[in-house]
């Protein structure tokens, strides 16, 4: 090839490049509505036999199928747990 067509190659290759760049967008992510806003709940998990020989478990997956999302532990002496979701 000759000097000029790879010349022409590499600026057709960065225009290229570049022009894409420009066009592309991150996908943007859904907020929820702050009129709305977040309820929030604690869930105190005993230890008794029940709760766990998969009571606590079933515990989870029923606040997880009602919508609402775990956040992290609130700390005290006992066993809490917090989890949030948009108001219904």
């Amino acid at each position: 090839m000759s000097g000029k067509t790879v010349a022409s190659l590499i600026a057709g290759l960065v225009i290229g490049i570049a022009v894409g760049a420009l066009g592309w967008h991150p996908e943007a992510k859904a907020t929820p509505n702050r009129a709305e806003g977040w309820e929030y709940k604690t869930v105190l998990l005993r230890r008794t036999d029940a709760e766990f020989a998969g009571g606590a478990e079933n515990k989870l997956n029923a606040l997880a199928k009602d919508g609402w999302e775990y956040i992290g532990p609130v700390y005290s002496d006992l066993p809490v747990i917090a989890f949030k979701r948009l108001r219904k």
